[in-house]
């Protein structure tokens, strides 16, 4: 029986604007294209709607948080940690915690890695698709979408913001100014821009969303591995309440210990300081050498984000060559070199247009697989 998944993606939140697309289980390649657009009732009325039987839904990366929570040594090998897990949450959340939704996406050995959703928002949006009696049974959000590559960034660059995909579910949306800070900050040693107006976008929802559970949160099912409303406190296990108390008595102890040591360790690190940046006397306070630091790392950062202020005004060039589609714009970090990917006819001309560009030199122009390949590097 063939099987037609609906993939619904939340364009606006203001004003609720929606792009959907199908996906055949007889399909030969798992490609997806979001042809039409519009309200949730013109949704409803659109072709295949009666036909279909699972429906996905995908909202804007800046709605959901992820956060990666280090699992304390007694509770690595505890099976049911929800509870634990929305105490440690709660650290880095600003909203209260029951006014929330946390889904545990991915468990390492000592680690946890959750998605935070504001319970407001989303209930919202499921009760406008229920009272028309459409039912979702997955959403995640866009950067999940995006593939998963070793020490490998994926980027999804729009008019004015990019989603990042770091490693393993590190998800993050900024605006373009933030961009090249973020980029410096972190060096990844490989990372892909793809571009908003490609399909090829889309071909990451079917090749990634489908295939993998570990991108979804399960709405209607609260005994999923990967969602549950969180109980009142009062359902804290006594075994949890124990860790919490035995952890603040260890910290309590430490703190103890780390005080008789201050005096050392500030001696140590003024020592230390002398030889970095020397004029360092002994009234100085360590906030003060601290900020000593902070310059040096400034002045010493000031060439490479120039470098990469230069990679994000390419960045925004690219993005606005659409008709040449851009399939992907890759970039080698140890090599500084990059590789823009294109189809379609004379893109030959992309090559002199480049070369008229400053500070870039043209490496080479291959062909390969009905793409045009050209290599260059951003010249210091």
């Amino acid at each position: 029986m063939k099987k037609i998944t609906l993939i619904i993606k939340l364009k606006n939140t203001l004003i609720k604007e929606y792009a959907w697309g199908y996906i055949s289980s007889r399909s030969p390649q798992k490609t997806l294209d979001f042809v039409e657009k519009g309200t949730l009732k013109e949704l409803k009325n659109s072709a295949y709607f009666s036909k279909v039987t699972k429906v996905y839904l995908i909202i804007p990366t800046k709605i959901i948080s992820n956060l990666k929570l280090d699992l304390p040594l007694e509770l690595q090998n505890k099976k049911n940690i929800q509870t634990t897990v929305e105490f440690l949450a709660e650290e880095y959340i600003f909203q209260k915690i029951e006014d929330v939704k946390i889904s545990i996406i991915k468990r390492g050995a000592n680690y946890v890695y959750v998605s935070v959703v504001d319970k407001k928002i989303i209930d919202e949006i499921t009760l406008s698709f229920s009272e028309i009696g459409i039912d979702i049974d997955l959403i995640t959000s866009e950067a999940m979408c995006l593939p998963i590559k070793k020490n490998h960034w994926t980027v999804l660059s729009r008019d004015s913001s990019k989603i990042i995909k770091m490693q393993d579910f590190d998800c993050i949306e900024l605006k373009n100014s933030l961009f090249n800070v973020f980029l410096n900050e972190h060096q990844p040693k490989l990372y892909n821009v793809y571009f908003q107006n490609n399909r090829e976008e889309f071909d990451f929802i079917s090749n990634n969303l489908l295939n993998d559970p570990t991108n979804l949160i399960n709405l209607n099912s609260e005994k999923s591995p990967y969602f549950r409303y969180r109980t009142k406190t009062k359902s804290i296990c006594v075994l949890t309440f124990f860790f919490i108390i035995s952890f603040f008595l260890s910290k309590i102890s430490n703190n103890i210990a780390l005080q008789s040591k201050v005096d050392v360790i500030n001696k140590e690190i003024k020592h230390m300081a002398q030889k970095d940046l020397g004029n360092i006397n002994d009234s100085m306070s360590i906030d003060e050498i601290k900020l000593g630091y902070e310059a040096k790392l400034i002045e010493q950062a000031k060439p490479k984000q120039d470098f990469y202020s230069r990679l994000v005004e390419l960045d925004r060039i690219l993005s606005g060559l659409r008709e040449l589609h851009i399939k992907r714009l890759d970039y080698n970090n140890d090599t500084e070199t990059f590789s823009l990917h294109i189809e379609g006819k004379n893109n030959r001309n992309v090559a002199v247009l480049l070369k008229k560009l400053k500070n870039l030199k043209i490496l080479s122009n291959t062909k390969k697989n009905n793409l045009d390949i050209i290599s260059f590097k951003v010249l210091g």
